[in-house]
């Protein structure tokens, strides 16, 4: 079952990915992977391992 954040943004997992995937501009590797993807927010704490763990913000993945 997916989790939320109080706000309603879905919290995801490095190695998840969706149909709403789209890369991070000036990435010079990608994968289809919520930690390459634009909507999460993986890309800003830039480091790539002290978490495992990310908000979804795409606003289809959002509950009410």
């Amino acid at each position: 079952m997916p989790s939320y954040t109080d706000d309603g943004f879905l919290i995801v997992k490095e190695m998840h990915s969706c149909e709403h995937f789209e890369p991070v501009p000036g990435r010079l590797f990608c994968m289809k992977e919520c930690w390459y993807c634009k909507w999460s927010g993986f890309q800003d704490n830039d480091t790539e391992n002290d978490t495992d763990s990310s908000i979804c913000r795409y606003p289809g993945n959002r509950q009410p």
